[in-house]
């Protein structure tokens, strides 16, 4: 079995301030148009893995409550849905404990809709 890690606080601070520097360069959550659910759900996943707070949390939850659209879930500002992508984006919710702002028949109804009649399984759309 292998050993669990475990890093001093203040190592805690320099692996946040990496992922914030992703985040604002990569992920973005200041410029949503760039932004990606994918990317967004491992940062905040990261982050609450090492027990630390979110900045601009209310940015991140209105980008995110934004990605459910009148089809579905999509990953990015001005994309189409895409199955993948209501994981992403429904999970980062549940990770800040803010899933209630959504629709959750809508993503079931959508998923449902990528399913593949043939071998009952979902599409990648």
């Amino acid at each position: 079995m292998k050993e669990v890690i475990r890093w001093k606080e203040e190592e805690n601070h320099k692996v946040c301030k990496i992922i914030y520097c992703l985040i604002i360069f990569y992920i973005n959550f200041y410029n949503i148009y760039n932004s990606i659910a994918g990317l967004t759900y491992c940062a905040v996943a990261s982050l609450k893995l090492l027990g630390m707070e979110i900045n601009d949390k209310d940015k991140l939850i209105f980008w995110l409550v934004n990605r459910m659209v009148d089809l579905g879930v999509n990953g990015r500002t001005g994309k189409i849905p895409d199955s993948c992508y209501s994981f992403w984006s429904y999970a980062t919710l549940c990770l800040i404990d803010k899933e209630d702002l959504v629709n959750k028949s809508l993503i079931k109804q959508f998923l449902l809709n990528c399913q593949c009649q043939v071998v009952n399984s979902i599409l990648i759309k």
